[in-house]
């Protein structure tokens, strides 16, 4: 059903209820006035029948059928009736518009069988004599208390309904005024109720765009005075309600899209909900987060291993931890780890994948490694370099006081370098809490001496020849 205005419904709705009310009335008017003219010209024919009745009984008529005759026509000339005189056996004796001896028998005319039987009875029905509709009324006529004739007077129906259609007219048109007058009244009454709520809807429209002015409080019932002050309240609730969840929504943007981790929220049909910028930088992707919304993420995301551990999240559930290498502008490894996403009712809609570049954790780690490789090797040379002249010196091998006191040096030069070494580490270590460092001018030759003298073994392991100049 198609919906319709307010004012229509009201409008409409009040001249329907108006012309049924009309209808009904002047159907009941039209019935009462019918009846009522009925009763009257049946009361006026009963007069005429009864003046009739005893015109022919005093001046015996019935017995000279010629005056009889004379005498109705006379009678009906002046009071604008037809009479007939009946017998008792039904035939006609006289007729004020037709030859007696030309008509039916009357016996079984209704009005005449009441009268045969003592009442003054009228009925309406078609004329084949005159061709027309009379009302018929047909008294009897006693003398000396016995029913020597039935005398019938009628009138043509169209006299009577002149005067039925006169108050037809004059109900119409009294109809027709009223229901003018109501529509005006109808129209004025239901603009002034459809109108304030007219302004409410426009002011509801409004709303959606966003605009929460309020509503002048117009003059009206107390209820559209109550619904307007309920709707401006409303619409001042509503806006400071807007207004803070738009504050709320533009500083956990603001967090979310300044976040050094990768955030990805994905629905249960691995559908993209929500994405940060550092996400989109990790796996290279030139569209905004609002584009990238609601696609699919194998769409977005061209990352085997970062698909495999999307669907394996929402498959499981539970909460999830990987690394995962991507391959874009340069190589980055993260720390991936994934939780169920669900809403306030508890229930699981999806997952969230929180993502840490771990790139330069795991350099500074293999750094470390290599660190402490060079370290050890540093520490190892020198050491190994002391053992060994330290236990040919013990051993007794050497004789000779010049080579003696040349293995005492290397070891001393050896002890030196590893307390090099040990300060070097020393000076490394500050540099996590300084970013100055003291430098000083050294001879680069006595240097690579020492260096030399430091690796003999694996100089000559290397078949690697060393001049110094």
């Amino acid at each position: 059903m198609k919906n319709r205005k307010l004012f229509t419904q009201i409008f409409s709705s009040f001249l329907i209820v108006v012309m049924i009310a009309i209808i009904a009335f002047g159907s009941y008017e039209y019935g009462v006035s019918r009846d009522f003219f009925t009763k009257s010209v049946v009361s006026d024919l009963t007069v005429r029948a009864k003046l009739v009745t005893q015109i022919i009984k005093n001046d015996s008529l019935l017995n000279n059928p010629e005056a009889l005759k004379n005498s109705s026509r006379k009678i009906s000339k002046e009071a604008g009736v037809r009479i007939t005189v009946i017998r008792p056996d039904g035939k006609v004796l006289s007729d004020s518009h037709k030859n007696a001896d030309e008509m039916d028998n009357h016996r079984s005319r209704p009005e005449v069988i009441k009268a045969l039987a003592g009442k003054a009875e009228y009925s309406i029905r078609y004329s084949a004599t005159l061709g027309k509709q009379l009302i018929y009324v047909a008294v009897p006529l006693y003398n000396n208390e016995k029913l020597e004739a039935v005398v019938r007077v009628a009138m043509p129906l169209s006299e009577f309904e002149t005067v039925l259609f006169g108050v037809k007219s004059r109900l119409m048109w009294i109809g027709l005024i009223i229901l003018i007058l109501t529509a005006f009244a109808s129209y004025i009454i239901s603009k002034r109720v459809s109108a304030p709520l007219e302004k409410i809807q426009r002011s509801a429209e409004r709303f959606m765009k966003g605009d929460f002015s309020k509503l002048p409080i117009s003059e009206g019932s107390n209820e559209i005075v109550a619904l307007v002050n309920s709707f401006n309240k409303m619409a001042e609730e509503l806006d400071k309600r807007i207004k803070t969840i738009s504050i709320q929504k533009s500083e956990q943007e603001a967090v979310f899209l300044s976040m050094k981790e990768g955030v990805l929220a994905i629905n249960s049909s691995e559908r993209i909900l929500n994405i940060n910028q550092a996400a989109l930088k990790f796996f290279q992707i030139k569209s905004d987060a609002e584009n990238v919304a609601n696609r699919a993420v194998y769409e977005i995301i061209r990352n085997k291993e970062m698909l495999d551990f999307i669907h394996k999240s929402l498959n499981t559930r539970e909460h999830l931890e990987e690394e995962i290498t991507v391959y874009g502008d340069k190589e980055r490894v993260l720390l991936v780890n994934a939780d169920p996403l669900s809403t306030a009712q508890n229930e699981i809609i999806g997952t969230i994948v929180v993502m840490n570049d771990i790139t330069r954790v795991k350099e500074w780690d293999k750094m470390r490694q290599d660190f402490v490789a060079n370290v050890s090797h540093e520490l190892k040379t020198p050491i190994t370099s002391i053992k060994g002249y330290v236990e040919t010196l013990l051993n007794g091998d050497v004789r000779n006081k010049e080579i003696e006191t040349k293995f005492l040096n290397i070891i001393s030069r050896h002890t030196n370098q590893l307390n090099a070494i040990i300060d070097d580490l020393l000076q490394l270590s500050k540099l996590d809490k300084t970013t100055s460092i003291e430098t000083k001018k050294e001879l680069l030759l006595p240097i690579l001496k020492n260096a030399v003298q430091c690796c003999p073994k694996m100089i000559e392991e290397k078949n690697i020849r060393i001049d110094i100049k």
